[in-house]
C-alpha cells in the first residue's frame, strides 16, 4: 500500500525577509491613496478666504502617505441620464479639479500620485491598491520548493486615517522529492472566486497554475547542491520573461538532459514548446502545461540530436529566435530545399500556404521575393492583396487561358495586380463564351420538345441572360439552374402566351429522359392554373412519344428525324 508523505508542515508559510524589499526596488508596492468622509469647518480652516467663527459643511480629506488630514470645498453628487446619484466629492485646494471616488488625483501636501475613495468604498475590509503574485524557490530538507505568494497592497480607513498595509498570503507551492511532484495550496475555490485558508492543503494532482510568473525572485543556484537539482541550470532559466520554472523543474526530474537546451540558449523555443503542449481548463483560470514534449527526442542528449537539426541549424535556431511553429514548419520544408534564414519570410506568408505551395513543385522563395519587391512598389491599400493565394488565381488563370507561364515576364510580371485584373477579365470573357456555346448546343438538343396549344407555347432555354432575366421578373430561383442545364443535368423550358411571347408566364423543369415534370411554377413560384395543367399534360404525351420515337430508333440503329411537328395535332 502507498503511503502520501504529509507535506503541509514542511513548506514554509512566511516569505523570505528580502522580499518585500526586492519587489520596492523594483518599483512596486509604492501605490497611496487619498481617503474623504464629509466634515463641517470654520472657514478659517480654508486658507483662501477670511477668517470667520462661521461653520460649513466641507470635505476632510486624509493622505496615507504623508498620514496628514486637510480639509476641501464640498462638492455635490451628479446626477446620471437613467437618475442614479453618484457619491458626493470635492474640489482639489491647488488645482481646483473635480474628484471623485475610485478617481485619481495628487495629494496637496507632499505631492504624491494617489487613488480617491470615499470612507464608505474601504470601511469593511479596505481596498487593494496593488496585487502581485511573486515566486520565490527554495530548498527544505533536501526538498526543492518553488512558492508562488500572493502580495497585496491595501488601504484602509482606520481611526479616520488613511492607512496602507503590505500582506502577504501563501498561494501555491511544489515539492519536488524523487520522480514526483507534490502541489500545495493556500486558497479553497468557490464557484467563479478564491478563499483563503490558514494552512497549506495538498491536492492528489499536481498541474501548474503557476505557469509564466511575471515576478520571479533571484536565488543563489548553491541552495541545490547535493540535491537532484544540482545542475538544473534552473538559475538561467528563470531569467526569462516567458519562462514556466514549475514544468521546467518538473521536466528536469524525468529528463536531466533538458538542462542542455538551456545551456545552449534554446530555452526561448523550449518555453514555446511547453505552451503549446498547454492544457487550460478555462478562459479564467492559468494554464496548466503537460508533461509531454513530442518535439524532443528525450533518449537523445545533445540538442543537435534531441531536435533532430545540425549545428548550423541550432546556431539559426537561437539566431533567429525560433518558436514551435518554426521549427514544425522548417522540419517540413527542409526536404525542398528550405534555408534556415528562409524561414522567417516564410512565416509572414503563412506555413500552410508555403507547404502547399512547395507541394505543387513551385519556386516558393523566388516567389516570395517577388512578391516583396512588389509590395516595394505598391499603395499601401493594395499591399494587402499581395500573398501566396493571389499570386496563385494569377498564374491558374493565365495557365488555362493558354499563356507561356515558362516565359519570366509572363510568370512574373512587372505589375502583378494590373496583370492579375487583365486575366480576371479575359478568363471571364472565356468562360461566358464557353456557357453560350453549352447553352446553344443544349438549345439544339432541346427544340424538338418546342410545341404550341391552345394559346400557350413552350421553349428551352436560350441563354443563361435568359434564364436569369426570367428569374428577377416571375420572383423565383431558376437562375441558379444554369449550370446544370448548360451542363445537360437537368432541362428548363418557359411558357408563354402565343400573343405575348416575350413576357415570362411560367418555368418548367424537365426530367429528358424519362418524359416527367419535375416543377413548374410561375410568378413568387405560384402553382399550376387549370390552364397551364391542362397544357403540361397535353405537351407531356408528345414529349414522351418522342422520347419513344427516339428510344426506339436508338435500338435498332436508325437515324432520328431532325423535324418533328411543332403544332398539335
Amino acid at each position: 500500500m502507498t503511503t502520501i508523505t504529509d507535506y503541509t508542515t514542511i513548506v514554509p508559510t512566511e516569505p523570505p525577509e528580502e522580499l518585500l524589499p526586492w519587489m520596492r526596488r523594483k518599483g512596486l508596492l509604492h501605490s497611496e491613496a487619498m481617503i474623504y468622509e464629509a466634515d463641517y469647518a470654520t472657514e478659517w480652516d480654508f486658507p483662501t478666504e477670511p477668517p470667520t467663527a462661521t461653520r460649513r459643511k466641507c470635505v476632510r480629506v486624509s493622505c496615507s502617505c504623508c498620514e496628514a488630514a486637510f480639509h476641501a470645498q464640498y462638492r455635490e453628487g451628479q446626477t446620471g441620464c437613467c437618475g442614479q446619484r453618484e457619491l458626493f466629492g470635492f474640489y482639489h485646494p491647488e488645482t481646483g479639479r473635480s474628484e471623485k471616488n475610485y478617481g485619481e488625483s495628487t495629494c496637496p501636501l507632499c505631492g504624491t500620485e494617489v487613488k480617491v475613495y470615499h470612507c464608505g468604498a474601504v470601511r469593511d475590509c479596505g481596498h487593494t491598491l496593488e496585487h502581485h503574485r511573486p515566486v520565490t524557490v527554495h530548498v527544505v530538507d533536501g526538498r526543492p520548493m518553488i512558492i508562488q505568494w500572493e502580495v497585496c497592497r491595501r488601504v484602509e480607513w482606520i481611526n479616520k486615517h488613511a492607512v496602507t498595509t503590505d500582506k502577504i498570503y501563501p498561494h501555491e507551492a511544489y515539492v519536488y522529492t524523487g520522480k514526483s511532484t507534490i502541489k500545495l495550496v493556500g486558497y479553497r475555490w468557490r464557484m467563479y472566486n478564491y478563499s483563503r485558508v490558514k494552512t497549506w492543503e495538498q491536492r492528489t494532482k499536481c498541474t501548474d497554475g503557476v505557469a509564466c510568473p511575471k515576478l520571479r525572485m533571484d536565488f543563489d543556484p548553491e541552495i541545490f547542491r547535493g540535491t537532484f537539482a544540482e545542475n538544473c541550470k534552473l538559475d538561467q532559466y528563470i531569467c526569462r520573461d516567458d519562462c514556466c520554472p514549475v514544468t521546467y523543474l518538473r521536466l528536469f526530474q524525468r529528463h536531466p538532459q533538458i538542462e542542455n537546451l538551456v545551456v545552449q540558449h534554446l530555452d526561448p523555443l523550449l518555453n514555446d514548446l511547453i505552451r503549446k503542449n498547454s492544457r487550460y481548463q478555462s478562459s479564467w483560470r492559468v494554464g496548466m502545461p503537460t508533461m509531454n514534449l513530442p518535439e524532443i527526442n528525450w533518449k537523445e542528449r545533445k540538442p543537435t540530436k534531441m531536435l533532430g537539426l545540425t549545428k548550423p541549424e541550432i546556431q539559426a535556431v537561437i539566431q533567429y529566435q525560433w518558436g514551435s511553429a518554426e521549427l514544425e514548419f522548417y522540419r517540413e520544408a527542409k526536404s525542398y530545399g528550405i534555408r534556415p534564414e528562409d524561414v522567417k519570410l516564410c512565416m509572414t506568408y503563412g506555413t500552410t500556404a508555403c507547404l502547399n505551395w512547395l507541394e505543387q513543385n513551385r519556386p516558393l522563395m523566388k516567389d516570395l521575393r517577388y512578391l516583396e519587391k512588389q509590395k516595394k512598389q505598391t499603395d499601401l491599400n493594395h499591399i494587402r492583396l499581395l500573398t501566396l493565394k493571389y499570386l496563385a488565381d494569377y498564374l491558374d488563370m493565365a495557365g488555362q487561358l493558354g499563356d507561356d507561364l515558362h516565359d519570366p515576364s509572363m510568370r512574373w510580371p512587372q505589375h502583378l495586380i494590373a496583370a492579375h485584373d487583365t486575366a480576371s477579365t479575359r478568363y471571364t470573357l472565356r468562360k461566358n463564351e464557353i456557357e453560350r456555346a453549352k447553352f446553344v448546343r443544349r438549345y439544339g438538343e432541346l427544340k424538338k420538345f418546342c410545341w404550341a396549344s391552345d394559346e400557350l407555347e413552350i421553349h428551352p432555354a436560350h441563354s443563361q441572360e435568359e434564364m436569369i432575366r426570367e428569374g428577377q421578373l416571375l420572383h423565383h430561383c431558376v437562375a441558379r439552374y444554369a449550370a446544370d442545364h448548360a451542363d445537360g443535368k437537368t432541362a428548363i423550358f418557359f411558357i408563354r402566351r402565343s400573343i405575348d411571347p416575350e413576357t415570362p408566364f411560367y418555368t418548367l423543369e424537365l426530367d429528358e429522359h424519362n418524359g416527367t415534370v419535375r416543377q413548374n411554377r410561375g410568378k413568387c413560384n405560384c402553382a399550376r392554373t387549370e390552364e397551364v395543367t391542362a397544357f403540361e399534360k397535353a405537351w407531356l404525351k408528345y414529349v414522351q412519344r418522342i422520347v419513344k420515337i427516339e428510344k426506339e430508333r436508338q435500338k435498332h440503329g436508325t437515324k432520328i428525324p431532325k423535324h418533328l411537328p411543332y403544332r398539335a395535332d
